[in-house]
């Protein structure tokens, strides 16, 4: 009987951990930026865009960062975020508004961006 309330108490334990990670996973912000850049100047677009990583990476909030590049269509650029909460993404929204940083990508620029929230469905 002992074994069974101790074995309870254990999976009753795990079960509260996996919802609340479940619950912090749903709180976090999963983001793509779609974009096209001139083909010609996607290298230098890249180079600028590496070195912008760093910054972003490393601001509070950030969980994930990644710049993905359409291996068959030149110019095609997706990001890919994960950010803690909204907040933090709109705090690093606004910082890099402030900074000036679309003044510098602009001239890269092919088209509009479009940019999708998911939530997790698991």
């Amino acid at each position: 009987m002992k074994a069974n309330r101790i074995g309870g108490a254990v999976a009753g334990a795990v079960l509260a951990g996996a919802m609340m990670a479940s619950t912090a996973a749903m709180a976090d912000v999963h983001l793509t930026m779609d974009l096209s850049v001139k083909p010609d100047q996607q290298e230098q677009f890249l180079k600028v865009m590496t070195q912008a990583a760093h910054d972003t990476r490393s601001f509070k909030g950030n969980k994930l960062f990644h710049i993905l590049v359409d291996k068959e269509k030149p110019g095609h650029i997706l990001f890919y975020e994960i950010w803690d909460s909204p907040e933090h993404l709109q705090a690093y929204r606004d910082w890099r508004g402030e900074t000036k940083f679309g003044d510098k990508i602009a001239p890269y620029m092919a088209g509009p961006v479009t940019t999708v929230m998911y939530d997790i469905a698991e």
